[in-house]
Order: C-alpha cells, then sequence, then structure tokens
C-alpha cells in the first residue's frame, strides 16, 4: 500500500519518528469490558505498517485471527447505524443544517504482507454527514494519545465508538489524551471525541451523533 511506511525500533519499542509517537497497546471492548489483545506484526525485515504518511493517519491491526472476527461484528454493526441514520435523517427539520449522506460505510482495508496477507476488512470503516460542507465522522475504533511518564504512545481500541469533526488530516495531532468520553482535544474546526455508548447499542449511537453534529 502507497504512502505506508515502517516504524523503527527505539527501547525495544516501535518509534514513529515522524509524529514523534510510540506505537502503544490494542484493545477490544467486549460486552463493556476493554481487553487488550496482540498486535499483528511481520517479523520479517521489521515490517509493521502501523502508519500512513501520506494521511497521518495510524493503522493498529490485530492478530490475523482477530482481524477477520472482529472486522466483520463491525461490519454487521456498521450496515445498521447506516440505515437507522438514515432513518433519523429524515425526521431533522432544522433548515439551518443541511445533511448530505455518504456511502463510506465500507472502509475496505488492502494490506500485503509477507509472506501471508490481509485482504478485505472493515477495522477502519465509517459513516459520513456532512453539514455546511463540513464532515463528521462515526467510526467504530477509538484511537487516544497516552502521555504517561513523558513516553507519548497511540493506542487504539476496537469497537468503541469516536467521532470527528472536519477533514483532519495528521490525525494524531488531534486524537484524545484519554480513552474516556469526557476527555477530548482538538480546535472547533477540527476534533475528535469519545461518546459514552456500548457498541451494540445502535440507536443509542446514532442519537449521540446526531447530537454532536448539531452541537459542533
Amino acid at each position: 500500500m502507497s504512502g505506508m511506511t515502517n516504524g523503527i525500533r527505539k527501547n525495544n519499542r516501535i518509534f514513529i519518528k515522524e509524529a514523534n509517537l510510540y506505537i502503544g497497546k490494542l484493545f477490544e471492548c467486549n460486552k463493556g469490558k476493554v481487553n487488550k489483545i496482540d498486535l499483528y506484526e511481520t517479523k520479517e525485515n521489521d515490517k509493521e505498517y502501523l502508519y500512513d504518511k501520506g494521511s497521518g493517519n495510524f493503522h493498529l491491526l490485530p492478530e490475523k485471527d482477530n482481524f477477520y472476527k472482529i472486522s466483520d461484528e463491525i461490519n454487521t454493526i456498521m450496515k445498521i447505524i447506516k440505515i437507522q441514520l438514515e432513518e433519523k435523517l429524515k425526521e431533522v427539520n432544522d433548515k439551518n443544517i443541511e445533511y448530505k449522506r455518504t456511502n463510506r460505510v465500507g472502509g475496505n482495508l488492502y494490506y500485503k504482507r509477507n509472506p501471508e496477507g490481509f485482504k478485505g476488512g472493515h477495522l477502519f470503516a465509517y459513516i459520513r454527514v456532512i453539514k455546511d460542507n463540513v464532515p463528521y465522522d462515526l467510526m467504530p475504533i477509538r484511537f487516544y494519545i497516552d502521555d504517561n511518564n513523558n513516553d507519548d504512545t497511540v493506542n487504539c481500541i476496537l469497537k468503541s465508538y469516536q467521532f470527528s469533526k472536519g477533514e483532519i488530516e495528521k490525525s494524531y495531532r488531534y486524537y484524545p489524551l484519554s480513552p474516556d468520553s469526557d476527555k477530548s482535544r482538538g480546535t472547533k474546526e477540527l476534533m475528535y471525541y469519545n461518546p459514552d455508548t456500548s457498541f451494540k447499542d445502535t440507536d443509542k449511537i446514532v442519537e449521540e451523533f446526531l447530537k454532536f453534529v448539531i452541537e459542533n
């Protein structure tokens, strides 16, 4: 995949020099509990495709067995959310707000890896709504920065929602500093937000997302 860059080893951890961040931990949220899972790494030539230089986005992947399982769960939920969101948008009567729906729910992923490859998948799927020409995204994964001990690390929770506002480049600059819902970072024009909603509560997450769009 063009634009992807390998991290370097620093203090026996993966360090992304451009972002000045260490690769942290990967988690999966199940029934309200957040559990650490193994991060996928190829051993040959230390090829961790974890950071996209072009967009400034991180891509923390689980081991292959978990990759497809979690991807399928995300795909199922996102399809439900898309249908519910489209219905809710029909009820919006605020004439000062114009919504445009996009079909970006797929979020297909292709990583060429040796000797085994990841093909397809929906870990980085998102749903987008446009208000006043500004994009608002609903994502089924949550990134945050942990700045404990003065060693900033980027971490990811799969199956835990995150919202964003604006066309965000170098997204790591705006990741919240905590996985909690009351911790956010950014500007009025560019921001991430962590809602406090369980993964399978699709009705509630649609309501929270629309509230986020309307109020921001």
